[in-house]
């Protein structure tokens, strides 16, 4: 059963009015405005040095005018000592963040409250994405977050104060599940994501691989040389930049293509992780030059129809039933990662 939010948003899109994240935001500050539950949540998950015992008045507004800039919503708490805390939340579910916004939104909070005790810039999305060359200024605190994060901070909040759940608040986490921003993957997902390229899937299959490249510190032992090729849109993959000195690019993504003795995607209904080295374009030749770097990988060219990929590394155990899928593809990747920092640092 769908949210009742989902099936209004339905109707509304169809009267070309409001698109998608207009809709949650709007949905989202509404539901916190009544609920005293969620809005405590939100409050302190928001600003972490403030005491709810202590709030005097509270804004909250969605679109609020700053000249030719509407920051999806606007905070500002005042508390018992007259201090302001201040907050933008500039809100993406499929879009990305303009040219220049984030610098425009830290020049409100600058210029408009210069004397306010914390000034934060949130920048929340559904999946990662990367914010380029953007650096906040010293007084404005930037916080890159996901929707998935809120939305256990909501489900914590469910558990612990039950009495206080109703309606509403079940039906925002119920629209968040819908439209996958609740971070979880089950089974349905993957058989979608397997038979049809579903693309929202993709897309949060994708953020395991970067998350975990970033979180093993890959990029502080290798040289990248150019840019990193998105395809997370259309099954789930990621190209690395060129590792030099090498010449060789490192593919991580899920294979709906496997069948074999280990993994069979016709029986399983769920993609096999995957992480090669590849001789993109034929400009490496790290077959000679790097040895594999474990015996878990496979190679030089050993998967028929790919004709660049040189050591991959794919699973051999299925995953264990009741195991999350995302700790089973997190844990998979971490390994591979680990493997390929250590393989480099004894090639150097």
């Amino acid at each position: 059963m769908t949210s009742i939010f989902s099936r209004i948003f339905r109707y509304r899109q169809s009267e070309g009015r409001t698109p998608r994240e207009d809709y949650f935001t709007e949905t989202f500050a509404d539901v916190l405005c009544k609920s005293k539950l969620f809005k405590d949540v939100f409050l302190m998950w928001l600003f972490d040095e403030l005491e709810l015992e202590n709030i005097r008045s509270i804004r909250l507004e969605t679109q609020k005018r700053f000249g030719n800039l509407r920051p999806d919503i606007f905070v500002m708490v005042r508390v018992t000592d007259n201090m302001s805390y201040v907050a933008i939340v500039e809100s993406k579910i499929d879009s990305c963040v303009g040219e220049g916004q984030l610098e425009a939104y830290d020049d409100i909070l600058s210029s408009y409250w210069p004397n306010a005790e914390s000034r934060i810039l949130v920048y929340i999305t559904k999946h990662n994405e990367d914010v380029g060359e953007y650096e906040a200024p010293d007084d404005v605190m930037f916080r890159p977050h996901r929707w998935s994060e809120l939305y256990k901070k909501f489900a914590e909040a469910k558990q612990e104060r039950p009495e206080e759940v109703g309606a509403l608040e079940h039906e925002l986490m119920k629209l968040m599940e819908d439209w996958q921003m609740n971070g979880n993957i089950n089974a349905a997902h993957l058989r979608a994501f397997t038979t049809c390229f579903d693309t929202g899937i993709g897309d949060r299959l994708a953020t395991i691989p970067y998350d975990t490249w970033h979180d093993i510190g890959l990029n502080d032992v290798l040289e990248l040389s150019g840019k990193w090729t998105h395809q997370w849109s259309y099954k789930g993959e990621l190209y690395s930049p060129t590792i030099q000195p090498y010449g060789f690019r490192i593919w991580m993504g899920y294979r709906t293509d496997r069948r074999d003795d280990d993994w069979n995607v016709d029986e399983l209904e769920i993609p096999s992780p995957c992480v090669t080295l590849c001789d993109y374009h034929g400009v490496g030749n790290i077959d000679q030059e790097f040895q594999k770097p474990s015996d878990d990988w496979i190679g030089p060219y050993a998967v028929e129809g790919w004709p660049n990929e040189i050591w991959v590394r794919q699973p051999t155990q299925r995953p264990i039933y009741g195991v999350p899928f995302e700790e089973y593809y997190e844990n998979f990747f971490q390994e591979a990662f680990v493997e390929i920092r250590d393989a480099i640092a004894r090639y150097q």
